[in-house]
């Protein structure tokens, strides 16, 4: 069942385009979609057209979500309040009762359920810290589709990969739409992509989708050709020329007990793996060159 469906969806502002003729489907189940593009390409106005702050010039928003959670990039909390009361407030501005226990369970699952955090004043909380409390807010109505702006943006290292292996946890469990511009990161974690670029959508696709457009390389230099034909022989998808043998999509791991009975003949390795930046930027100079 699809849970968001966007067609010939377009967005002006004063008479200017900002989104043009979107398309895309987010199917109703557990996932995470990396929302990509470059400053002033639309991603801001594309949530705030999903969450209905913005209406469409033209086309049609179809969503059967029945509770959306949109998380900030910056988290605007009263620094007076404690998690606990933050999160109780939430509960309270989305019409729902104050609920004790699932607010304990709301902060043990972003992982501020110490009781010397849940004491402590919003105001002393780091920036990591602070945006486990900004998903948490979003977490404590219970929604079926989570949005998210930017949630790595300005984390040390170590806050990071907190948030990034929450979302890892979270994406097992529901929908969820990350702006990002964190490629690095959600090239691994994300399921699926939404390219965009000077307002239009250029790309869109799964993981999958993307290592057939851009795949990860492996090349072997033996010491002769006749010892790469050999090779080929037991290794798929695999190419050979001159001395050089390339394989697709293989991981060394996976390859490495093949070739241990070539050793002595191996001369070099070069593994070129999959890189989401170098495809976008590739995307984004054809659109540019148009």
């Amino acid at each position: 069942m699809k849970l968001l469906q966007m067609k010939d969806v377009s967005v002006k502002k004063h008479g200017q385009v900002i989104l043009n003729q979107i398309n895309f489907n987010l199917v109703n189940q557990p996932s995470l979609t990396c929302l990509i593009g470059h400053n002033g390409s639309g991603k801001t106005t594309l949530i705030k057209t999903i969450l209905g702050f913005l209406a469409p010039a033209s086309g049609q928003i179809i969503s059967h979500a029945q509770q959306i959670a949109y998380v900030p990039d910056i988290a605007a909390f009263d620094p007076n309040l404690t998690a606990f009361e933050v999160l109780n407030q939430c509960l309270l501005l989305a019409d729902k009762q104050s609920n004790h226990n699932l607010v304990q369970q709301t902060l043990v699952r972003v992982g501020l359920d110490s009781q010397r955090l849940t004491k402590q004043l919003v105001k002393t909380y780091s920036r990591g810290m602070q945006q486990k409390l900004n998903i948490a807010a979003a977490l404590i109505i219970e929604p079926d589709f989570l949005i998210l702006d930017e949630p790595t943006s300005a984390l040390d290292p170590q806050a990071k990969r907190e948030i990034l292996d929450l979302l890892t946890t979270l994406k097992s469990e529901l929908p969820i739409l990350v702006a990002s511009h964190d490629l690095e990161s959600f090239a691994t974690l994300a399921d699926s992509f939404l390219m965009l670029a000077n307002s239009k959508l250029i790309w869109q696709g799964t993981r999958a989708d993307l290592t057939t457009q851009v795949p990860t390389t492996m090349t072997l230099t033996l010491t002769n050709n006749e010892a790469c034909q050999s090779l080929q022989q037991v290794v798929l998808n695999s190419k050979v020329t001159n001395n050089q043998i390339t394989m697709i999509n293989t991981s060394l791991e996976k390859i490495l007990p093949q070739l241990l009975p070539w050793t002595e003949k191996i001369q070099q390795i070069n593994y070129q793996q999959f890189n989401l930046s170098d495809f976008y930027l590739s995307l984004l100079r054809q659109e540019q060159s148009k």
